[in-house]
């Protein structure tokens, strides 16, 4: 089985460029056209209260997509190793591969704090077991998590029973 959450990352994107386009819009036509002016006298509000509170909503949408740690995440389990790509929005520098061997995955667990959810992978070779760094899910869908659960629990089930 293999996955990627892409259609999710290009929403995010398209969400932040079509708030962006909006928000451009908006102020123009506040500040340079009679609409400003039309405004303040239907509501009583300064037009540029309405900038700033349109670049508030603007800044707590990126936030709120940071909090979240909204991710790209790519899961194959096709071949002879389980291969997991990840990285966060906006932070091209932090990205994650792992190549795991399906018989040695011990187990995993889903931790949710707030708005985030993180994957985190042990492994185990011999006596040893290493725990991996976690990795964000928050932008998979409720089915491609369901999915990877029960992929993961596959395999980790056969580690358990072949230790046995």
């Amino acid at each position: 089985m293999k996955f990627n959450n892409e259609h999710t990352i290009y929403s995010i994107h398209v969400v932040k460029l079509l708030s962006v386009i909006f928000i451009m819009i908006t102020t123009t036509l506040l500040i340079t056209s009679r609409l400003g002016r039309l405004f303040e006298d239907a509501t009583g509000l300064s037009r540029w209260l309405i900038v700033i509170v349109l670049a508030l909503l603007y800044i707590a949408l990126v936030v709120y997509f940071k909090l979240r740690r909204s991710a790209y995440f790519s899961y194959n389990d096709e071949g002879s190793k389980i291969v997991i790509k990840s990285y966060l929005i906006g932070n091209s520098s932090k990205k994650a591969l792992y190549e795991i061997n399906k018989n040695t995955l011990y187990k995993f667990e889903i931790n949710r704090a707030g708005l985030r959810e993180e994957l985190i992978l042990y492994t185990c070779n011999g006596t040893k077991v290493a725990k991996y760094p976690p990795l964000s899910i928050t932008s998979i869908t409720l089915a491609e998590k369901a999915q990877l659960e029960e992929s993961l629990n596959r395999f980790a089930e056969i580690h358990q029973k072949s230790a046995q």
